[in-house]
Parts: C-alpha cells; sequence; structure tokens
C-alpha cells in the first residue's frame, strides 16, 4: 500500500513540475519587433559567428524567421 502511495505522489509530483515547465516557455509580454503585449516565446538567432535573444510573438517570429534564413542564419525557440 505504502509502494502505491508513494507512486502516485511521484506522478502527481512530475505532472505538475511537466506543467509548471510548460506553462514557462511563454509569457505575455511586449514583441520586440511589433510593440504589442502578446503572448510571447523567447527566441535565439544566430547569424555571422553573433548569436542573440529575443521576445517575440507568433507573427513577427515568422517574418524573423524567413528574413534571417535569407541571410544564411538560424532563427530557433529557446
Amino acid at each position: 500500500m505504502k509502494k502505491v502511495i508513494k507512486k502516485a505522489g511521484l506522478l502527481v509530483g512530475m505532472v505538475g513540475l511537466m506543467t509548471m515547465t510548460l506553462v514557462g516557455c511563454s509569457k505575455k509580454t511586449e514583441c520586440e519587433l511589433c510593440g504589442e503585449t502578446k503572448k510571447c516565446y523567447e527566441y535565439e538567432a544566430s547569424a555571422g559567428g553573433e548569436t542573440e535573444t529575443g521576445w517575440f510573438c507568433d507573427d513577427c517570429a515568422e517574418d524573423m524567421e524567413s528574413l534571417i534564413k535569407l541571410g544564411g542564419g538560424t532563427f530557433k525557440k529557446k
């Protein structure tokens, strides 16, 4: 009986941790490109040997990705 309770507690703890981790991936903040307060994600851009990070909404991230890939760089969600 104790093993079942321990396993159930461990499972609930893992689910809670995963939920908090996934919620923390995005936040409502000001997009660095359009300036609107939206749900933004942190992205990492690499081009010409330099790497920078920034917070972008989904619409602006698509635009940035296409621009950076045209220049031979990479753009990915952090």
